[in-house]
């Protein structure tokens, strides 16, 4: 049989050829028909209907129709399916809708003849034409802030462009700015508006936020020589921190000191440029400042050494071009109004050396010029803002401290490692302040206050007194570092903690803090240097040590909570020491809630 069939083949080949071409066409047009080309017949035959419903729709509604040339109307799909006008239209072989923004239009040609123009989007299937609006670019930006009661000038349209009708004039654009309202702090849109030939429109919109400007706001609040006095509501939030104003300067750039102590230094110089206080403010704050080059701006800063804190006419007799500085005598005293200075704190280091000794701001309107070198003195920084800083929200209180425009606060599911130093954050149920990053990322912590045990508050303390040699030794069971990377874990979570590198300094007094010698150590937990960010700010009730090594084996660092100055002490004054620890946490952790500020820590999830 099989050779019979070969056979009839071979004899009739050329016929069987064409017979099994024109099947092999047959089953191609069907299959074309039925994959291809019915679904566009389907989708044109719903574009059919739906112009011929709109027009249904104006046939009866003669009032609806556009009245002049340069008019249109127009309705959509849902618009037709709200009037039962229409069924409802389907993407091709499927039960899913056709876009119910489609739309049909209707407009007067040049003849007086109404013409409509027809736009059905059906999954991938839409209407031939251009259906797409110009594109409009702005001149500045799509975001501009401007100050408080100042009048909006409107920067206008650059260009104007369109895929058919190429360039379209600038004045076609209409411009809608009546909901700025100058005199409201706020954010308000102006809106952009045109149109193609086709009636394509496009809409684009600029955000103009009001906001008070922050040098206006600080001469309104001070006097004729610009400082803030006594007790004043000066508190500003910049770079994730709380600091307070000094003064506004005759150029509009605005003065602010940090609100607390942020560190301990040695304050050991014959010169200020080549001091531990003017290289840690340029080389290690300024660098932590988020967009610190966008907003602070390099000024002049009195350095001058005086005989006596009675005589301190030769204040400015030295001074220094810098970013970052510390306050000087005479803008010390300025603060002071009635007994109290508007930046209160406890004591810190001011810039100007007193006979052999360093100046330094006590928690009353005093300057002491007692301070030895041996004395660590804490550290507030000082700055200038750049004029037109904006404020954004707050009355400059300190639960409401005027927050600036230069930074937004952290999204729900951010990062923690995308957030600012300095911002604070909740973890294991304590506060924490974020100190900066290690090389994969993950986030440096140390703890706003003393380590407490939950729920309670019961403080934690370390003993040294019990230890042969003061060092930080993660082998020696009596010692500090292993109690707290072994007994003192169970009193908070690990479960985020990673085990990281950190820094054993040798505090050495003939040194500036760079060329101090250190050793290394990993661990889970460490107690700061004296010189770490955010060391000496917070408050406590006890005395708490640090992790620097002193070049005699028998003494340690210790801050005396009176004063907030840190010096060391001999084997013989060991006692109990609260604890103001570092952690290091994965940085991929998520935030569910929080500003990062110290009344709104960010939440971890």
């Amino acid at each position: 049989m099989k050779e019979k069939i070969i056979s009839f083949y071979n004899k009739h080949r050329k016929y069987a050829n064409i017979a099994l071409g024109v099947l092999g066409g047959i089953i191609f047009i069907s299959l074309l028909w039925n994959l291809v080309l019915v679904k566009y017949k389907m989708f044109h035959d719903n574009e059919s209907r739906f112009k011929k419903a709109a027009m249904r729709y104006y046939e009866y509604r003669k009032q609806a129709l556009p009245s002049k040339k340069g008019e249109y109307r127009e309705i959509t799909l849902q618009q037709l399916y709200d009037l039962n006008q229409l069924d409802d239209l389907y993407i091709p072989k499927s039960r899913k809708l056709c876009d119910n923004e489609s739309w049909v239009r209707v407009y007067i040609d040049e003849d007086g003849e109404y013409k409509y123009i027809t736009y059905l989007k059906c999954g991938r299937y839409h209407s031939k034409g251009d259906h797409t609006g110009p594109e409009i670019t702005l001149n500045g930006k799509n975001k501009i802030t401007i100050t408080l009661n100042s009048k909006y000038e409107e920067l206008g349209v650059k260009s104007v462009y369109d895929n058919k009708d190429k360039k379209i004039d600038n004045d076609k654009v209409v411009i809608d700015s009546s909901k700025v309202n100058t005199t409201k702090v706020g954010t308000y849109p102006v809106t952009y508006t045109v149109k193609d030939s086709r009636f394509n429109k496009t809409v684009v919109t600029r955000m103009v936020t009001v906001s008070q400007g922050l040098t206006d706001t600080v001469k309104n609040n001070t006097g004729d020589d610009g400082y803030y006095k006594g007790n004043s509501n000066n508190y500003v939030l910049f770079s994730g921190m709380l600091w307070k104003v000094i003064n506004v300067n005759d150029d509009g750039t605005v003065r602010i000191i940090l609100n607390q102590p942020i560190t301990s230094l040695r304050m050991n110089y014959d010169s200020y440029k080549d001091s531990n206080a003017h290289i840690w403010l340029n080389n290690v704050f300024y660098k932590v400042l988020h967009d610190a080059d966008k907003h602070v701006v390099e000024k002049s800063y009195c350095v001058g050494s005086i005989n006596s804190m009675n005589d301190y006419s030769n204040f400015c007799s030295e001074s220094i071009n810098t970013k970052v500085a510390l306050l000087d005598i005479d803008s010390y005293y300025k603060t002071i109004y009635g007994g109290t200075t508007s930046i209160y704190s406890k004591n810190f280091a001011l810039a100007n050396k007193i006979g052999n000794n360093y100046g330094e701001a006590t928690f009353t309107e005093d300057i002491a010029e007692g301070t030895p070198v041996s004395i660590l003195s804490p550290i507030r920084p000082v700055i200038t803002l750049k004029n037109k800083e904006y404020i954004m929200s707050g009355d400059g209180s300190y639960s409401k401290p005027y927050k600036l425009d230069d930074y937004k606060y952290a999204n729900k599911n951010a990062k923690l490692n995308t957030r600012l130093v300095g911002e604070y954050v909740e973890y294991s149920g304590l506060i924490f302040r974020i100190i900066g990053k290690d090389e994969n990322k993950n986030v440096r912590l140390i703890m706003d206050n003393k380590w407490v045990v939950k729920p309670d508050d019961t403080p934690i303390f370390i003993e040294p007194n019990n230890v042969e040699k003061w060092n930080f030794d993660l082998e020696d069971e009596n010692n500090p570092a292993f109690i707290m990377n072994n007994d003192y874990l169970d009193y908070i979570s690990t479960k985020n903690i990673v085990d990281t590198e950190y820094e054993v300094p040798i505090n050495d007094l003939s040194k500036t803090y760079d060329k101090y010698e250190v050793t290394k150590i990993k661990a889970k937990v460490v107690l700061p240097k004296t010189y770490e960010l955010f060391a000496t700010s917070g408050s406590t009730e006890s005395m708490y040590t640090y992790i620097d090594r002193s070049t005699n084996d028998q003494m340690l660092f210790a801050t005396n909570t009176k004063n907030a100055r840190v010096f060391e002490i001999g084997k013989e004054d060991f006692a109990s020491y609260v604890i103001k620890a570092i952690i290091t946490v994965k940085g991929d952790l998520k935030i569910e809630s929080g500003k990062g500020t110290v009344n709104s820590p960010y939440k971890l999830k």
